[in-house]
């Protein structure tokens, strides 16, 4: 395949959610999650050349990726939604190695795993949803009760229930949450704690998340800490937000517009240098 052409349409996708500036910066998290998705992720690089094939046939110019399957990942065919999810995981990546690896890389930027394979289940203890063992990484789960705990989907097999970006115990990620976090599309739970060398704030395009149920923050470090993006509060979706035994200072923003979230059912704010009212 072209490889320009390649480039060319993968830029113009994540264009969409990171500025040309910034993908131009080649010291940027975002300029190697895209090299990344070009040049390595398998699955995003075969949809993008398949588009181009189809153009050629067509004599027309390159046509849309298909949209996300409704509910389903099956053979991580899942379309545009598909590519942007993956660059922005990538760039979370890249964003939170600045002052080295993880310890633990969990199968992140596995070019030919869904990313749904992007997690580990080394971290044993007893863990609500996921029953006798705690998931470390990106992963997604039936949404169907299970008395052993949620089934774990990692090549698309399966009805798609719920994503969780799942950090709960310590990895060293170090450096900033990039905007693009709110762009991880299905994206239903964020949990990070012990994550002492993330610094910055929490990005406003969390608000984007437009499905997500629970964000929790614990235990992180002195140098992550602000406002509270008011649009965390106005998620449809969102049923529990919590801060707790951060060493950082946060603080509520001026205002609060939450009318249309009747799903809150707990916020639970604690030990985090909280002011603001």
């Amino acid at each position: 395949e072209n490889f320009q052409e390649r480039y060319d349409r993968a830029r113009s996708i994540v264009s969409g959610i990171t500025s040309n500036d910034t993908l131009a910066n080649v010291t940027s998290p975002q300029n190697k999650a895209l090299k990344w998705l070009v040049c390595h992720d398998r699955i995003s690089s075969s949809l993008i050349d398949r588009a181009a094939r189809l153009s050629s046939l067509s004599g027309s110019g390159l046509p849309p990726l298909p949209t996300q399957a409704h509910g389903s990942i099956i053979a991580g065919n899942s379309g545009e939604s598909q590519v942007l999810r993956r660059y922005a995981l990538a760039v979370f990546f890249y964003s939170t190695s600045e002052s080295g690896p993880w310890t633990e890389q969990v199968n992140f930027l596995s070019g030919e795993k869904h990313e749904c394979a992007w997690h580990t289940n080394s971290t044993t203890r007893e863990s609500f949803p996921f029953g006798d063992f705690e998931p470390r990484g990106f992963l997604c789960h039936e949404n169907v009760t299970h008395p052993a705990g949620a089934i774990i989907l990692n090549d698309g097999v399966g009805e798609l229930g719920q994503m969780h970006l799942n950090f709960r115990s310590p990895n060293n990620l170090t450096g900033t949450i990039p905007l693009e976090v709110g762009h991880i599309q299905g994206m239903t739970h964020v949990g990070l704690q012990y994550q002492k060398g993330l610094y910055g704030s929490i990005p406003a395009t969390i608000g984007n998340l437009v499905g997500l149920q629970t964000f929790s923050l614990l235990f992180a470090g002195p140098e992550l800490g602000g406002v509270i993006p008011s649009s965390l509060f106005t998620i449809p979706t969102v049923e529990y937000i919590t801060f707790q035994y951060n060493e950082g200072r946060f603080s509520f923003p001026p205002s609060i517009n939450s009318q249309g979230n009747h799903s809150l059912l707990g916020l639970i704010i604690q030990s985090s240098g909280l002011s603001g009212t």
